[in-house]
């Protein structure tokens, strides 16, 4: 149906009202199989375009791709396997040096490195130390929280 809009177009001269296309084609106007609706899903297509009244056939051009182009795309698409080869050992040696290298850049990633101090040397020292809760009474009244006294065994 596409090559038949195209010809009767063509034959008018690259132009024609919904009328014409509805008498030159024998279908409807309007409704679900009409020249209306054939125009615009040729209009959403962009095969056609509707000015005023008339709806216009759009000229398609496709540029010719030249040799020189087509032989100079084909040369470029080959990539030298020696200079990938270099390129990705360059790569990788930089990433090494900069991962070896380079202090974290927020305290998350401190957070998240083993810690150098040794809390266990510390844990022992404070352990001679019990820490136990007491109430006192004040004229007669209990203290409230509680006291916690710090008695060394």
């Amino acid at each position: 149906m596409r090559d038949d809009i195209a010809e009767f177009f063509e034959s008018q001269g690259g132009d024609a009202s919904l009328e014409d296309v509805s008498n030159g084609l024998g279908i409807p106007k309007y409704g679900s199989d009409s020249a209306f609706m054939l125009l615009q899903r040729l209009k959403e297509r962009g095969i056609v375009e509707k000015k005023g009244r008339v709806w216009l056939l759009k000229k398609e051009e496709k540029p010719k791709p030249t040799e020189e182009k087509v032989a100079g795309s084909r040369v470029e698409a080959k990539p030298n396997t020696v200079d990938m080869q270099a390129l990705v050992e360059m790569v990788a040696k930089t990433l090494s040096t900069a991962v070896k290298t380079s202090t974290p850049p927020d305290e998350w990633e401190l957070a998240t490195k083993p810690m150098k101090t040794k809390v266990e040397d510390k844990a022992r020292e404070l352990s001679r130390f019990i820490i136990k809760p007491c109430m006192v009474r004040v004229k007669g009244q209990v203290t409230t929280p509680p006291l916690f006294l710090l008695l060394e065994t």
